[in-house]
């Protein structure tokens, strides 16, 4: 049996998709499984099973550094199945496919439409850089295996292979029974967002709520940038008292995510994201997640 590395070079070792889902759901069938993933030093002993960490940092020569690192460790390993879920890893995919690998790229994002909307770049860069790496990953189409986590990315990767970014199966003992149970709660008035926070998702949209509903309270649990908290309790203004922030800059693991939904008592699971071409056609996670946990939906 191959050995399969699984590479990220940006996203947190504990992503859900790729740690949860993929790395772990691999080694419960026994799979040989690599993590290769950033990390920071005190995180390190917390992962489990084989793993080679990334040093972790921002910066254009840290990330040129973490991928050329996660390159050699899977071309020193010849006959090893290479699954990679960046974009920026899309040249040291094709490298490592010219030298005899199996390459998989996951597709997680219509990169094409993401990245205008990314606030981090200025505004001039975006569309560069966006077709710039639309370019290269039609280049990867041609020569790697495709995964796409969602349908919608099926226009621009036809022949990808659709691995559906659905929850996991609630599993564990007592989980069915407790979600069955805290579905039931209805005492208090609570609305609930999961997953990243941004304007593009809705963040002020959801915020709004508090003053059109005084009598209900809101809790946002995921990734939010320190700019974007200050938006949000500035447009909260009095109805700050009734808003629960659940946020970091580096994102909230998904058992923590877990832990939120099972608090119970949920009116509703918000997802009111602005209409972007982006967003239109997507199926997102949290719809999925919202149902498995008995919570309605508006979005």
């Amino acid at each position: 049996m191959s050995l399969i590395i699984q590479v990220t070079t940006v996203h947190p070792w504990w992503d859900n998709r790729i740690f949860e889902k993929i790395v772990t759901g691999l080694r419960s069938r026994r799979h040989d499984v690599l993590y290769v993933c950033q990390a920071g030093t005190d995180d390190a002993a917390a992962i489990p099973g084989p793993v080679v960490i990334l040093p972790a940092g921002s910066g254009f020569a840290a990330r040129i550094g973490r991928n050329l690192k996660a390159f050699m460790e899977c071309a020193r390993r010849p006959g090893a199945i290479v699954h990679f879920h960046d974009p920026e890893f899309v040249p040291f995919g094709l490298l490592l496919r010219l030298i005899g690998h199996r390459v998989i790229y996951d597709v997680h994002e219509d990169n094409l439409l993401a990245i205008p909307q990314k606030g981090s770049l200025p505004r001039w860069m975006r569309v560069i850089v966006a077709r710039a790496v639309a370019a290269m990953e039609a280049v990867a189409s041609r020569f790697l295996t495709i995964v796409i986590a969602e349908r919608a990315y099926r226009g621009r990767f036809p022949s990808g292979v659709a691995v559906l970014n659905y929850p996991s199966a609630l599993s564990g003992p007592g989980l069915t029974e407790d979600v069955q149970a805290v579905a039931a709660k209805s005492d208090r008035r609570k609305l609930l967002y999961t997953g990243c926070l941004s304007e593009d998702r809705g963040a002020l949209n959801h915020v709004r709520l508090l003053r059109l509903l005084p009598d209900y309270e809101l809790h946002l649990v995921g990734r939010c940038d320190a700019g974007l908290r200050d938006k949000i309790l500035a447009e909260a203004g009095e109805s700050r008292s009734r808003l629960h922030l659940r946020v970091s800059e580096e994102g909230v693991p998904f058992s923590e995510i877990t832990k939120a939904y099972l608090e119970g008592g949920w009116r509703w699971g918000l997802a009111l994201f602005p209409d972007t071409p982006h967003y239109r056609d997507k199926e997102l996670t949290k719809f999925f997640e919202y149902m498995s946990f008995r919570i309605p939906i508006i979005c």
